[in-house]
């Protein structure tokens, strides 16, 4: 009888199974012959370029910030997040930006006066599909973003599923 703890006997005649030696050329000491036709294990490639499409947020409340980002990053987007009137206003001179969304209630230059300057040609991109995020209750502001021919307008509590759709349509509006 065998214990289980112990290696069982070898039958007459049986091979045991063949030690596994590395290559002798991974072996310390020792190189590899190389043929002059050889390839490169590694070549070297660009990295591919980012396609995704690239969306600056405009959102002074951090919560809803990092919510809608965190969407939209996982829906397939590159997101810039900004905080205020002047930092949007500094990021929208960035030329591979798709669309943006701002809130209309920014600290120093609000979400509406910075998609009139967008419109009006003071930015470098008055063809971005922009939209505009507002507290609801206040249809004057809708009609005035409207008005500032603003490509879309989100009204709070929204869906995120939504608003995701939403920006996703605004990166190909402006494209077209």
């Amino acid at each position: 009888m065998t214990d289980r703890h112990t290696k069982p006997d070898v039958r007459e005649g049986a091979m045991p199974a063949p030690e596994r030696q590395p290559p002798a050329a991974l072996l310390p000491g020792r190189v590899a012959p190389r043929s002059e036709a050889a390839a490169p294990a590694f070549v070297a490639r660009p990295a591919p370029a980012d396609t995704r499409p690239r969306v600056l947020l405009a959102e002074d409340d951090r919560i809803s910030a990092n919510v809608v980002r965190h969407r939209l990053e996982r829906d397939g987007m590159a997101v810039t997040t900004v905080s205020d009137g002047k930092a949007t206003l500094d990021a929208l001179s960035d030329e591979r930006l798709d669309a943006a969304l701002l809130s209309a209630s920014l600290p120093g230059v609000d979400g509406l006066e910075v998609l009139r300057r967008v419109r009006a040609g003071e930015t470098d991109r008055p063809e971005l599909g922009v939209g505009v995020i507002l507290w609801p209750g206040n249809d004057r502001l809708v009609a005035r973003a409207y008005d500032l021919d603003a490509d879309d307008v989100i009204v709070r509590p929204f869906s995120l599923i939504a608003v995701s759709a939403g920006v996703r349509r605004l990166t190909r509006r402006r494209s077209l």
